[in-house]
């Protein structure tokens, strides 16, 4: 049976590894912001990607230039966007972002012209300028700003600038935490009101990228050239945005600190500063059900609910891990059903995992909660690159795909986590937020009987992320992030946290499960006069269960990276391909019965 059923998963293996304040000078800090740093950043790109303030150097793996409106030009038609490394400087006092730009006669409609922050949904920490509806129709497109947390900005069709193809064009965007507005070759051209904060950026989104999505560098890739870029952690003036439209020399002095820029600081009187927004108070560690595997040699589940882990059929050792020992997976493992009350419309999964190998070239599932034909569905996967793994989530519901939140190395320990409820969702690598949403992930209808979880790859047992796990905990509740950071930072102590609430919440009677008892020496037999017949063996009647029907053929989708120079995806910025793939859907038995 064993041999029989290690066959069909290495069948079901290989099909679907087949698919798959006016008046302040920048060099003046106010007294009451003593902690914020102005920065002005300039790329000429005059044939590299360095910045005049040098501070913030650009880079890619393959920039190309080309003859720019002064010097040389970034050409992103031919060669790579360019992306910063991590911004040290607080960015939540407003912005300024701008360049020229010539949009080339073959892009097509999102280009993406420069970007900072999480780019991957709707976040308060994102901006954008783009050319939305390019089209040859059109002769050209439609140049649009995007920032959630000012009500979007100037991003609709009534509000954005029509911009020919071949023709060289500047923008500049600044907001002030009172208004955006929108100057095009130095003169304004919209303003919108706008009261929200800006959000500091978190984990590796905390960067700016010339010529595409900031969240990988790569989608809607801006068709054309860029040159002159620049960007700020306040908003310019009126005056210095157009004496740098008249004169490009300004741009740099502006960055290097020969001549002074102003900051158009908020009107209130707040002198530029400004505090990050606070986030919704999560509830502390309170008491609950949890779900919990140590690993300690075994995968039984220490909860009440005994949701085990199924190792039949599979190689599953165990080796050193973060506390006692953790489990080695080379194939998938699954769990048992979850129970029919199984309410998880607010959670926390929480693992370590030292990701070793993957079976597909571009994806390595981590945890899945329910198949991908459900609507309650989501994983945790890395995005492989070669030796490096974005830590990426994916959801049926609301088609939620996040990639490339932060990075992980292959062959190291590393701590994920997933909060998720009445607060949003909120996404933890090593006890830090790589990503936070006040929207929140739906998992309503999970608890029948088709219901269950893989670790180390998909429910279909496809996207095989091979290597070592520890400390697997699933709770129905959200977790503080004091919590989640103790988690990371002592490992053993949270274990005993944990234990202390689980074992809080067994029912009245209920005795948990024990390691095996050390052996007892054997007592010495006592001499018996004469030899008794032996009795004859009790014959062990065991009941072989029906055999369960496969089920038929479903398909399954892999999140597949965004397009590419003049992309004619939607322009809101989540990219979520989805490539359909039939697989066979696996057979389980439900514990206990």
């Amino acid at each position: 049976m064993l041999k029989d059923r290690r066959i069909f998963y290495g069948i079901l293996a290989i099909v679907t590894a087949v698919i798959l304040t006016a008046g302040m000078l920048v060099n003046v800090t106010p007294a009451s912001a003593a902690d914020y740093e102005y920065n002005f950043h300039y790329w000429s790109f005059d044939g590299d990607t360095k910045d005049a303030s040098g501070k913030l150097d650009l880079s890619a793996n393959e920039p190309e230039f080309a003859a720019g409106r002064h010097g040389q030009a970034l050409d992103t038609e031919a060669g790579d966007a360019v992306r910063s490394s991590k911004l040290s400087e607080k960015t939540t006092a407003g912005f300024t972002m701008g360049a020229w730009f010539k949009l080339s006669g073959e892009a097509r409609e999102w280009n993406i012209i420069m970007s900072k922050g999480n780019t991957t949904d709707a976040q308060r920490d994102r901006v954008q300028i783009h050319i939305g509806h390019a089209s040859e129709a059109k002769k050209g497109g439609m140049l649009l700003t995007y920032a959630p947390a000012t009500a979007m900005a100037l991003s609709t069709e009534d509000e954005g600038k029509d911009v020919p193809f071949e023709t060289w064009t500047q923008i500049t965007v600044t907001y002030n935490l009172e208004a955006v507005r929108m100057y095009v070759n130095g003169e304004l051209y919209a303003e919108k009101e706008a009261s929200y904060p800006l959000a500091e950026s978190l984990g590796n989104m905390n960067t700016l990228t010339v010529g595409a999505l900031n969240h990988d560098g790569k989608s809607l890739k801006f068709c054309g050239l860029i040159d002159d870029a620049f960007y700020a952690n306040f908003a310019m003036v009126e005056e210095d945005i157009k004496a740098a439209y008249d004169d490009p020399a300004k741009l740099k002095a502006f960055a290097d600190g020969s001549a002074a820029v102003k900051v158009d600081a908020k009107q209130s009187g707040s002198s530029g500063e400004t505090s990050a927004p606070s986030e919704t108070a999560v509830p502390e560690l309170k008491s609950g059900p949890i779900l919990y595997w140590t690993f300690d040699g075994t995968t039984k589940d220490s909860s009440h609910k005994e949701m085990d882990i199924d190792t039949d059929g599979f190689y599953a050792g165990y080796t050193e891990g973060k506390v006692g020992s953790g489990i080695i997976i080379e194939d998938p493992l699954v769990s048992d059903y979850f129970p029919e009350d199984a309410d998880l419309s607010s959670f926390t999964a929480s693992f370590w995992v030292k990701w070793d190998e993957n079976d597909n070239g571009s994806y390595a599932a981590t945890l899945a909660i329910a198949g991908k034909e459900t609507d309650h569905h989501f994983e945790l996967y890395f995005r492989v690159n070669e030796n490096t793994g974005g830590l990426s989530f994916y959801g049926t519901a609301d088609q939620w795909n996040l990639e490339n939140l932060a990075n992980v190395e292959r062959g190291t320990y590393n701590h994920i986590a997933v909060v998720n409820g009445e607060n949003g969702l909120r996404i933890y690598l090593n006890g830090e937020p790589v990503y936070i949403s006040d929207r929140r992930i739906s998992l309503d209808g999970l608890g029948s009987t088709e219901d269950f979880m893989t670790l180390g790859g998909l429910n279909d047992l496809s996207l095989k992320c091979m290597g070592e796990y520890d400390e697997f905990l699933l709770a129905s509740y959200e977790i503080d992030e004091d919590f989640i950071a103790k988690l990371y930072n002592d490992p053993a102590g949270a274990r005993a946290d944990v234990m202390k609430i689980i074992e809080a919440n067994y029912p009245e009677g209920y005795t948990p499960p024990t390691a095996t008892p050390e052996p007892t020496a054997t007592p010495e037999p006592t001499p018996t006069p004469e030899a008794t017949e032996a009795a004859e063996p009790t014959e062990a009647v065991t009941e072989i269960p029906e055999a369960t029907a496969t089920p038929e053929p479903e398909e399954t989708a892999t999140p597949a990276p965004g397009g590419g120079c003049g992309s004619t995806l939607a322009g809101g910025g989540v990219i979520a391909i989805l490539t359909a793939a039939a697989f066979l859907a696996m057979s389980k038995r439900k514990k206990n019965g």
